[in-house]
Formats: C-alpha cells, structure tokens, sequence
C-alpha cells in the first residue's frame, strides 16, 4: 500500500484500492484473502516504508494498528 502523507494537523483522509488482496476466504488468482483463517489487521508506523528493508520498510515506530474483520 502507498505512504500516507500526514498533515500538520495530524489528519489524513484516504481511499486506497490495494489490487493484492481480496475479500474472500481463500487466494483468487495471485491475491490474497484478507478473511483466511488467521485473519488480518493493518499497522501505522510513523515513518514511510522504504519499499526495501523487511519486515517493516524502516518505517520506524508502530503508532496506530486494527483489525480487519467481516461485518455480520
């Protein structure tokens, strides 16, 4: 997913379409299911990803993170 540019006064709004994943149960083609069996979260960090370094892209601190689940 893209970098998240961050104005000053602490907010961002944004849509992002992520083509690498889908919201089934199991792989569709090369995307991967956000709702297998051990589920999926999402994690801020405070810093941009360098799209190199693993696991976390250098992207310093985890500030913000949440699950993401099926609503019933």
């Amino acid at each position: 997913m893209p970098n998240l540019i961050v104005g000053d006064n602490g907010r961002v709004h944004i849509k992002v379409l992520n083509t690498f994943v889908t919201l089934s149960d199991q792989f569709v083609g090369e995307r991967a299911p956000l709702f297998d069996e051990d589920g999926s979260a999402f994690i801020i960090h405070a810093g941009g990803d360098d799209y190199a370094s693993q696991p976390s892209g250098a992207a310093g601190a985890r500030i913000a993170c949440g699950l993401i689940l099926r609503k019933n």
